[in-house]
């Protein structure tokens, strides 16, 4: 085998190498992702009838919402998401549970 051959190989092998293991962390990645985006709509899931129910019970002006300061990240997408589809005094409560949670500030 000559000199010229055996680099080859050895090139090929390296190359098939790099290439397997980036597509082990392709994988290892994608899988991660589902995971994350689950378990994102599952809290999604849990949270709305929450913030529905506060959102029923702020009838005095009292903001129901803040014990949701302290929610997991999902709460921001799901409060954005309602805020076109609400008026007057909820729309507002949705907004000062936005600012606390400091959503405004890094948008």
């Amino acid at each position: 085998m000559s000199t010229l051959s055996a680099a080859a190989v050895v090139a090929t092998l390296v190359l098939t190498g790099v290439v397997l293991l980036l597509l082990a962390a392709v994988a290892v990645e994608h899988a991660r992702r589902g995971r994350r985006q689950e378990r994102d709509e599952r809290r999604r899931t849990e949270l709305t009838p929450l913030v529905l129910a506060a959102l029923d019970d702020d009838e005095d002006g009292a903001d129901a919402l803040a014990g949701l300061e302290a929610a997991p990240a999902p709460l921001d997408d799901l409060v954005l998401d309602l805020l076109p589809q609400l008026r007057g005094a909820d729309r507002a409560a949705l907004g000062r549970l936005l600012v606390r949670r400091g959503v405004v500030a890094r948008a």
